[in-house]
């Protein structure tokens, strides 16, 4: 997102490597968060472990995105569909602004 650009968060939100940001974030699982890292360019994953499926927002005020099936209403129409149902957890974290703090990594 663009506020992790601004200059008081660039040092502790943009890294050169995957091993920065594990390293700066989650020290003590530095090598598992290495390899789940995943890489976004314009919202859509190009590299990374696959995370694919049926994404949308959890809606319950923790800014997350979540994979399974989603609540009825939000499939019932295109518009709906097209809002809140994304085929990865990045489209859907671009949509919804995801809070990197709350992702786990289990």
């Amino acid at each position: 997102p663009e506020w992790m650009a601004d200059p008081m968060n660039r040092e502790t939100h943009l890294f050169k490597t995957a091993k920065e940001c594990c390293d700066c974030w989650f020290p003590d699982i530095t090598a598992e968060c290495q390899q789940k890292t995943i890489t976004v360019i314009d919202g859509t994953q190009v590299a990374g472990p696959d995370v694919t499926g049926t994404w949308y927002p959890s809606l319950n005020g923790r800014n997350e995105c979540i994979d399974g099936t989603p609540q009825s209403w939000m499939t019932q129409n295109d518009g709906y569909k097209m809002a809140y149902v994304f085929d990865s957890h990045a489209e859907c974290c671009k949509a919804h602004w995801c809070d990197p703090q709350r992702q786990t990594f289990d």
